[in-house]
């Protein structure tokens, strides 16, 4: 069992450092998909995959910056419908096209919680980063 841990965490490690150019990672933080995606969750998101499709797993900016993660019910030509698995309701908000961040493509289910602490450091990194290029833009 330790040595599964240590390739899985050397697995994260290299998506982590490719992810500079093309992976995000983020932790589930609400129950609003589960099961599929139980709180406590890390969610690894390609954001070159841009041909989205009904029944994908996205993750998608909300006009106040909140990163959501749904599942796309259907489309419009307002935008894409999302809802989560858990919620009973359709997402108020249609997603456009350039909201989305990219597909859920790995998913690592909460047994796992000790990295989980790692990963909240690394998107604290991440948003620092963020704050220092938009002031410089």
């Amino acid at each position: 069992m330790k040595t599964r841990n240590v390739w899985i965490l050397t697995g994260l490690l290299i998506l982590t450092a490719y992810g500079l150019l093309r992976f995000r990672i983020f932790l589930i933080m609400s129950g609003s998909m589960a099961p599929e995606l139980p709180v406590g969750s890390i969610i690894i998101v390609d954001t070159l995959q841009a041909d989205v499709e009904t029944g994908d797993i996205i993750s998608f900016l909300l006009l106040n910056e909140a990163i959501v993660t749904h599942r796309i019910s259907g489309g419009s030509s307002s935008g894409w419908i999302t809802k989560g698995d858990a919620n009973e309701d359709v997402d108020s908000v249609r997603v456009k096209q350039e909201n989305i961040i990219g597909i859920v493509v790995l998913t690592i289910p909460h047994p796992f919680r000790s990295l989980c602490y790692l990963f909240v450091i690394m998107a604290g990194i991440d948003s620092i980063l963020k704050i220092k290029r938009r002031r410089t833009t």
